[in-house]
């Protein structure tokens, strides 16, 4: 059944239904370290459907982690995991689990540049294995942490919309600048 109003926003990640402003700082957005991360990404992808943008404002309001693509694909009102994979390919964007992973990474940058810089620290704080986060960061920008750190959330951003970019022209398998 496909979703209608704010209540797509609380079955896909769990969080309330009221929309926000990413850019004033509300808790719920600064709580996942996150904040300003889904406005800029809709902005430089405004040709998004609202299904999408709902996977996407998902994705942001839990930090990157979200159930299998199958319970998402039903939430959306998709009939299974390979049409959300369809539409995420239409729409330019990488897999589901890869944009939660860019997701998280932001998380991570925008903790440490407030002052946590260590990922190991970071992880081990959210209850997650450092190693994986440190090979999530690699697998995904092909950068060691810090460099990623080192671009900043501005610079992650830029290399998500990069790899969005190559994916609408068909480059799907690019490589991605390392500056």
């Amino acid at each position: 059944m496909p979703l209608t109003g704010g209540a797509r926003y609380d079955r896909l990640s769990g969080a309330a239904a009221r929309r926000c402003d990413p850019c004033t700082r509300c808790p719920r957005h600064a709580a996942f370290g996150v904040t300003g991360l889904e406005h800029h990404l809709l902005a430089a992808l405004p040709h998004l459907s609202d299904r999408v943008r709902s996977v996407v404002h998902a994705l942001v309001l839990s930090g990157g982690t979200i159930s299998g693509a199958t319970k998402v694909a039903r939430s959306t009102g998709l009939s299974s995991r390979f049409a959300l994979g369809r539409m995420m390919q239409r729409a330019g964007l990488p897999a589901l689990h890869e944009l939660a992973a860019w997701v998280r990474l932001f998380g991570w940058v925008t903790r440490a540049e407030q002052g946590t810089g260590s990922l190991f620290a970071i992880a081990t704080h959210s209850g997650k294995s450092p190693a994986v986060c440190y090979r999530t960061v690699k697998r995904i920008t092909g950068l060691t942490w810090l460099e990623s750190r080192s671009l900043g959330s501005s610079g992650i951003l830029r290399l998500l919309l990069h790899r969005c970019e190559a994916l609408r022209a068909g480059r799907v398998r690019s490589r991605l600048p390392t500056a």
